[in-house]
């Protein structure tokens, strides 16, 4: 069974829904950002502050070979881990992808009072999210799964990604004895729910 892989831009909720994800799937859940503080002991920011931005794009290109050599699990990714097209490329083939989207002033508001995110500029304006997303938009793209969040529940969000999830990896043989008829293939992008951190 494939991994179902959570990506999306910073704020989104992916640490929030990957775990009711998780749950329900009966899988393990490895966020990469948790992961990295674990293994390092301090936080993705304070190392990029030390070591700069490529030493840590490094980390993650490799976690993710390693992890995704793992059992099936879901896995809540950095939200410039795609920035690395060999991360796209691993991603879209070993496990099942989906983008969490979020209005970007609702993202605004989450995050510009936090210090955790290096990469971003302070103060924080929407011009500065646009600019940086729109860098990353293109990546998101190579999705099997969209969801497009607002103010939906975490619950919410998760169930629907698990129907989705269930139904793209089962063999199509037990798709059709379960409905009594062929799947209909999931479009690359469609959904639309909304995960809340």
């Amino acid at each position: 069974m494939k991994h179902l892989i959570l990506t999306g831009f910073m704020g989104v909720g992916k640490s929030t829904v990957g775990p009711l994800v998780a749950s329900q799937l009966k899988l393990p859940f490895v966020d990469s950002d948790q992961h990295f503080e674990k293994e390092f002991g301090l936080h993705s920011s304070s190392y990029i502050r030390r070591f700069g931005i490529r030493a840590f794009r490094k980390w993650e290109k490799q976690f993710l070979r390693k992890i995704l050599n793992k059992q099936t699990l879901v896995l809540a990714t950095g939200g410039g881990m795609v920035l690395q097209k060999i991360n796209v490329n691993r991603m879209n083939n070993e496990g099942y992808v989906v983008w969490i989207d979020v209005p970007l002033p609702l993202l605004l508001a989450r995050i510009k009072n936090t210090d955790s995110r290096p990469l971003l500029p302070t103060p924080l304006t929407l011009k500065h999210l646009r600019e940086i997303f729109q860098e990353r938009k293109d990546f998101y793209k190579k999705c099997h799964l969209k969801v497009s969040s607002t103010f939906e529940k975490p619950e919410k969000i998760a169930n629907q990604i698990c129907q989705h999830y269930k139904e793209a990896v089962t063999p199509f043989s037990e798709q059709g004895e379960r409905e009594g008829e062929a799947p209909t293939a999931l479009p690359l992008e469609g959904g639309d729910a909304s995960p809340f951190k």
